[in-house]
C-alpha cells in the first residue's frame, strides 16, 4: 500500500486543511467503513471553505459547510493516520483528496494548482485517471449543489440529524420517506 502521494510527502494537506465532501462522498466512505456519518462529518464555519466550490448548508437556520471532522487529539483529518502517514479511507476517501493538488486549466489540461502544501510539484502517473476524477467531482459537487439549494430554500430550520437523512437517504424532512432512514440503516449495521 502507498503511504504517500510522493516521495517527501509530509502529509500536510491531511493535517491542515478542512476536508469539505459531498453526498456521495460520504455514502462511499459510509459503504467501506460502516461507520454512522455523525461519528466523522461536522459542520464547519462558511469562513473555513475559501474557495467558494463547496456549497453553504443552512441547517438550524445556520450557514454552515458540511466536512470531515478533525481528529479530537491532533488538527488533522479524521481519518488520517499520523503514525502510518497515509488516509486511513484510502479506497473511498473524497474525490477532493484524490485529486488534490490538480485541477485543470481552461483547456481542461491537467495542472498542479498554487499555494498548496506539497513540498514538492508533482504529476501523477496516470495523468488521465486523475482527469476523469476532476471532472466526476465536478459533477458529484453540482448534484449535491442541487440537492442542498432544495435543502436550503424548504428545510433550513432542521437539524443536522434531518440534513443527513435527507443527503444521503433521500429522506423528505417532512416525514414522507423515499427512501430508507438513517434510523433504518442503524439498526441494520451500521456502526455508530
Amino acid at each position: 500500500m502507498v503511504k504517500h502521494c510522493v516521495e517527501g510527502c509530509t502529509g500536510h494537506c491531511c493535517m491542515f486543511y478542512s476536508v469539505f465532501v459531498t453526498d456521495n462522498d460520504v455514502k462511499r466512505m459510509m459503504k467501506e467503513t460502516k461507520l454512522h456519518p455523525k461519528r466523522f462529518l461536522e459542520l464547519h464555519s462558511p469562513s473555513a471553505e475559501r474557495q467558494g466550490f463547496y456549497p453553504k448548508v443552512c441547517v438550524s437556520s445556520e450557514w454552515k459547510v458540511l466536512g470531515l471532522k478533525h481528529n479530537k487529539y491532533e488538527l488533522s483529518c479524521y481519518f488520517f493516520m499520523k503514525n502510518a502517514g497515509m488516509c486511513g479511507v484510502n479506497k473511498s476517501k473524497p474525490l477532493v483528496c484524490r485529486t488534490y493538488p490538480f485541477s485543470t486549466d481552461k483547456e481542461e489540461q491537467l495542472m498542479h494548482m498554487n499555494g498548496t502544501l506539497c513540498p514538492v510539484k508533482w504529476m501523477p502517473e496516470n495523468k488521465k485517471q486523475t482527469l476523469k476524477l476532476i471532472k466526476q467531482l465536478r459533477k458529484e459537487k453540482d448534484e449535491y449543489s442541487k440537492k442542498v439549494l432544495k435543502w436550503n430554500q424548504n428545510y433550513y430550520w432542521h437539524d443536522f440529524d434531518t440534513f443527513l437523512d435527507y443527503i444521503l437517504f433521500d429522506k423528505n424532512p417532512n416525514g414522507y420517506k423515499t427512501k430508507k432512514s438513517l434510523r433504518h440503516k442503524l439498526r441494520n449495521g451500521l456502526r455508530i
